[in-house]
């Protein structure tokens, strides 16, 4: 490490205390049935339990420790992006998967980005939660990005750096209600960014983009909790129907979903970053895999795993318990290498299994 980044480090850590420490004045939405006016905040179908203090105790010392311990011993294995057939001009839609939850999607020629997050570290201390290795392709590499779908506010999903680099472009934004006041600070002009509730959508250049529920919360500092919404993505091109979780704990809403959309080809699924002691923030494998089933998605990629380490489990114990699960319950995996680009009759490797 150089003495300029280990002078910088203390640097960002004030920055990040001083952001969380700072109030934010946050819009309000009276008119969604999902935001609470008297505690003005947004809420989910049923109340949350949070996490019991000394769970959060426990979870704080640990963190204090480190997890690296989590993380793969050796790289993961990845492929620079075949750009070439990610644009190729035909009515195939393409993938790539950056780890954890970021996604580059080609969906009736048009570029979609997911969840764009490619920094080194995903804690807003900068000191811990760090990237496993450089992603595969930096965002310079990118293809013009036509639309960026943000899930909701955290720092795994969230990354004012990354989001900079689109300010002087024609990017349009898709966000949740309240998340917009996150984007212009970056630079990102109001007439680009359309926020949503859920099961609203918005057409754009003949794709349909629908914010769908999700079972979550949000809040990247002291007193923004749960002031902007969350939500996952239904993305509708001809006859063809793509589905993204964000982050969300099991409930009905997954059949709720199937319900309203049928026919769903491929499904990026939460799979990753569960606890015991935060039951109602992240699911567990098998549950992972019965959202699976109630979405009755034709395939599905694991998400959420594969880049930092945010939980106290091993990097790929995630993949190697919905795996086996999917495939009992007759439903076709995808796991992709980071970089690879796929399409939904892709045949992917077990690559994890070989690794530590």
């Amino acid at each position: 490490m150089t003495l300029k980044k280990l002078i910088m480090m203390p640097v960002q850590a004030i920055r990040a205390v001083y952001a969380a420490l700072l109030p934010r004045t946050a819009p309000v939405y009276p008119d969604s049935p999902h935001f609470d006016k008297v505690k003005a905040r947004f809420v989910n179908p049923q109340p949350m339990s949070g996490v019991a203090f000394k769970d959060g105790l426990s979870i704080f010392l640990e963190m204090l420790q480190g997890v690296s311990q989590y993380g793969p011993k050796d790289p993961l294995p990845t492929i620079k992006p075949d750009w070439p057939l990610f644009l190729q001009d035909d009515d195939i839609n393409r993938f790539i998967w950056f780890g954890h939850s970021t996604l580059l999607m080609r969906v009736g020629q048009q570029t979609i980005a997911i969840d764009p997050v490619l920094g080194k570290s995903v804690s807003p201390l900068m000191v811990n939660m760090r990237r496993f290795q450089k992603p595969a392709a930096a965002v310079k590499e990118w293809p013009q990005v036509d639309v960026i779908l943000l899930s909701h506010n955290h720092y795994d999903h969230l990354e004012e750096k990354t989001l900079k680099q689109f300010a002087g472009t024609s990017t349009r934004f898709i966000v949740p209600l309240g998340v917009g006041q996150y984007l212009k600070p970056v630079g990102i002009s109001a007439e680009r960014i359309t926020e949503l509730d859920w099961w609203q959508s918005l057409d754009h250049q003949n794709i349909r983009y629908t914010l769908v529920p999700a079972w979550h919360n949000t809040g990247r500092g002291l007193y923004d909790n749960d002031k902007s919404f969350w939500g996952g993505y239904i993305i509708q091109q001809a006859d063809d129907t793509v589905y993204y979780s964000g982050d969300s704990t099991y409930g009905p809403h997954f059949a709720e979903i199937a319900r309203r959309f049928p026919n769903i080809s491929l499904a990026f699924i939460e799979n990753g970053q569960y606890d015991r002691r935060w039951p109602n923030n992240h699911m567990t494998p098998e549950l992972t895999v019965q959202a699976a089933a109630d979405l009755q998605a034709h395939r599905v990629v694991p998400i959420h795993w594969g880049a930092y380490t945010i939980a106290f489990h091993p990097w790929n114990e995630p993949v190697q318990r919905s795996v086996p699960l999917l495939r009992q319950k007759g439903i076709q995996p995808l796991t992709p290498y980071q970089g690879q680009v796929f399409d939904k009759n892709t045949v992917t490797e077990e690559w994890y299994l070989t690794l530590q």
